[in-house]
């Protein structure tokens, strides 16, 4: 008796080249969100150093202002 060998699934280039061309595609948008966090998280953080800087000034100026009236803290 013969063994029926088993064809193995021939695929042409152009499976390849859409696969191919799929990852690359996903890999070139996941680099542009990752980017865009990136940039979003740096002026979330430039945002927060500023306004806890211009709160810290302003703490400053009442201490200075209590101070000067002679008020105890």
């Amino acid at each position: 008796m013969k063994k029926k060998n088993k064809q193995h699934q021939v695929k042409s280039r152009w499976y390849y080249i859409f696969w191919g061309s799929m990852t690359a595609t996903v890999f070139v948008g996941q680099s542009l969100v990752y980017s865009g966090y990136m940039e979003m998280a740096t002026g979330v953080n430039r945002l927060t150093k500023t306004l806890l800087e211009f709160r810290i000034q302003q703490l400053e100026q009442e201490i200075e202002e209590q101070l000067k009236d002679g008020m105890t803290l």
